[in-house]
């Protein structure tokens, strides 16, 4: 099979370019499954429901397609899953932090009801994730609760820890409807959890050497174009959500940041979708028929696309650019393919959103992918409480759906 080495040497090869067209680069993996469907047809021949799985933005069935043995499909899913846990534990972290505050700025007003009996034992909880102890204060039911929440964390129990988030720790009525409160560290502890499973339980993603003999298996449906990228991206610290920007092949399409304001996002957008485009042209154009037609029906240059575009946004985010952000989030939020954006475009756009203090388009970002993943349903409904304070005397603002 030609390197990506090679196939870089064949397209620079192939003259000079109009200035004004997008650049024609290598695509990776992506070129792979165009140019050798045979590789692809070997991949997908065991295990094929895992890598439909990852395809579909499931990472969690994925691994249980996989299994807990050497493949490297297991490998990938709980790469796939630490990287969705961080995402939802951010959000998760910045909704508590953000209510809180709230609660706070509430109470402290003249006349103003006291701070719902919760807060105290939440907040504390919220702050010390690492130990998940709600403090001795706290109900005896809450604490069992974080008890078990503990023991599953060091048992690396990913079932029981998620079956903790699925649902409330304590549902007290009061005020016409009832309040429940969740619990804001499952996230964090499932991310810490699939870390160690991928790290082999180093937790650090230096450990992680691809064996480049398996190339496609590594990068497939990655934001990372090649064994690599992904080396060199994780010796530069980066975590899985973050690798792919940086690398050769995605300085060739023209974008090495995501840019700092709306405009500049918008401007990295456009140049991106403008040379991937030229890439899915030029597959379809020039690759065997069989794998051109891999890749219009699996979609997988929108795939890609989706992956960079994920990983351009956690960049803004990381260096405090959420409107950048949101701009890159947006742009694979519907994509014309009519695949489901990968659950991580909702969650980071509801962060996105909430960070530049909008808060209602927050919780309608999150309410888009909440009714396909059932641990959202705590962060989503903090997301609601948060929105009823911040309409406190406005008239018809109610705890309603967006």
């Amino acid at each position: 099979m030609p390197s990506v080495v090679t196939w870089w040497s064949v397209w620079q090869a192939c003259g000079e370019a109009d200035p004004a067209a997008p650049p024609v680069v290598a695509a990776g993996w992506l070129d792979e499954v165009a140019y050798h469907p045979e590789a692809f047809a070997a991949l997908t021949a065991e295990h094929r429901d895992g890598w439909v799985a990852l395809h579909d933005g499931d990472a969690l069935a994925a691994s249980r397609a996989f299994g807990t043995g050497e493949h490297v499909g297991a490998t990938r899913a709980a790469i796939a899953l630490a990287t969705w846990h961080d995402d939802v534990a951010t959000l998760t972290a910045g909704v508590h932090a953000a209510l809180w505050a709230r609660w706070s700025e509430e109470a402290g007003r003249s006349g103003a009801a006291p701070l719902p009996p919760d807060a105290a034992w939440l907040a504390l909880v919220s702050g010390t994730c690492a130990a998940a102890d709600p403090g001795p204060a706290a109900p005896d039911d809450v604490r069992a609760h974080f008890a078990t929440h503990r023991t599953a964390r060091e048992e690396g129990d990913t079932e029981r820890l998620a079956g903790l988030g699925e649902a409330p720790v304590r549902v007290v009525p009061g005020g016409g409807f009832e309040r429940r409160s969740w619990d804001p560290c499952v996230d964090a502890a499932l991310a810490e959890v699939w870390t160690d499973r991928a790290t082999g339980g180093t937790g650090a993603w230096t450990s992680v050497r691809p064996d480049p003999q398996h190339h496609l298996a590594w990068t497939f449906l990655a934001a990372w174009p090649t064994v690599d990228a992904w080396v060199d991206g994780v010796q530069r610290g980066e975590s899985p959500g973050y690798v792919g920007p940086g690398a050769a092949e995605i300085d060739a399409l023209g974008v090495t940041e995501p840019g700092a304001t709306a405009d500049e996002a918008r401007d990295r957008v456009a140049r991106l979708g403008a040379a991937l485009d030229a890439v899915g042209a030029r597959v379809l154009d020039q690759a065997p028929a069989e794998g051109s037609a891999l890749v219009a029906e699996l979609g997988l240059v929108e795939r890609w696309r989706e992956a960079l575009a994920l990983a351009f946004a956690r960049r803004a985010l990381q260096a405090g650019h959420p409107t950048a952000a949101a701009v890159w989030l947006r742009s694979v939020a519907r994509p014309g393919t009519g695949l489901r954006p990968a659950p991580s475009v909702g969650v980071l756009l509801a962060w996105a959103e909430l960070r530049t203090g909008h808060t209602r388009e927050a919780l309608a970002a999150l309410h888009a992918v909440s009714a396909h993943q059932p641990g959202l349903r705590g962060v989503e409904d903090v997301l609601s409480d948060l929105v009823v304070l911040e309409g406190l005397g406005k008239p018809g603002d109610s705890k309603e759906d967006p």
